[in-house]
């Protein structure tokens, strides 16, 4: 039995390589944790639509869950139950597109959450 409960671990610069691949290291690691019984998710800026690609690309089919969009969304991946998501108001994001139309950021991205 692991003295931790829970592992979340964050992608990019974190368990990704360079070029954005899983080392086998990382797999194995994650794995083995979860063989004693560790709850290991990713908690990620990415959608969860990026998550499950990310997820089925390194054979992670048994993880559960995952926090997406930097902590506003949390999902259990199989049932597709949301846990929690803190959902921008609408008026409050018509306000930030104004500011943002507003500047020439045609590179900008602006999923908001």
């Amino acid at each position: 039995m692991s003295m931790y409960k829970a592992i979340l671990c964050d992608l990019d610069g974190t368990l990704l390589t360079n070029d954005k691949k899983m080392s086998k290291e990382n797999i194995n690691a994650v794995h083995s944790a979860m063989e004693n019984g560790v709850l290991f998710a990713v908690s990620s800026g990415r959608s969860n639509m990026s998550l499950d690609v990310i997820y089925e690309k390194n054979g992670f089919t048994d993880i559960d869950h995952y926090i997406c969009y930097n902590g506003g969304k949390a999902c259990n991946r199989k049932t597709k139950e949301i846990l929690f998501e803190y959902l921008l108001e609408q008026q409050l994001t018509r306000a930030i597109l104004d500011i943002v139309k507003k500047y020439d950021c045609a590179d900008c991205n602006t999923m908001l959450y």
